[in-house]
């Protein structure tokens, strides 16, 4: 995981009549207005967009097929990063808060927060309900640290033979005082 960029993937269009040579990735920071991020060849089904601010603020993403006519299709994989902005509570808790993932057809199943160990690893901290956005630490011993880091992953359960989707936010830290 990287927090510097983002990661965009694709699925392939489902069966069409007519073979695609190249889909098209947009992007756009407001979900209305899209601009042209790069033309990517039939087999590609990922990028990564390293013009973004992943601490500051959510980006959305789409695709488009051409086919081998030259004609396009619909837009199609809509989705929109996961924002996070830790904070402190009065009672000095981390407080993390969250833009929910858009873009699977199915929505979201859950979303987990992880903390980020001193050794660079993240461990799992729980799971909450697609609808939430809002999460208090109150497990973690805060004694340690001078802060705590976090990322939320939101989660599709995946169809039975495939595998999971998840989608990770930004890592962003709570100060302790």
């Amino acid at each position: 995981v990287n927090d510097k960029y983002t990661t965009i993937d694709w699925d392939s269009s489902l069966k069409p009549k007519v073979p695609i040579i190249n889909y098209v990735l947009e992007k756009s920071e407001d979900g209305t207005v899209y601009s042209f991020f790069g033309k990517f060849d039939r087999e590609e089904f990922t990028a990564d967009d390293k013009k973004v601010w992943v601490d500051d603020q959510s980006y959305f993403y789409r695709t488009y097929a051409i086919d081998e006519c030259g004609d396009t299709s619909g837009f199609d994989n809509f989705g929109k990063t996961i924002l996070l902005k830790a904070d402190t509570t009065g009672d000095q808790r981390p407080f993390l808060n969250w833009s929910t993932y858009e873009g699977w057809h199915a929505g979201v199943d859950f979303y987990s927060f992880e903390i980020l160990n001193p050794d660079g690893t993240f461990t799992e901290l729980g799971t909450t309900q697609a609808y939430d956005t809002s999460w208090v630490d109150n497990l973690t011993n805060l004694n340690q640290r001078p802060e705590y880091c976090y990322r939320i992953i939101g989660h599709r359960m995946p169809a039975i033979g495939k595998k999971e989707v998840v989608s990770v936010s930004n890592v962003d830290c709570s100060p302790v005082y």
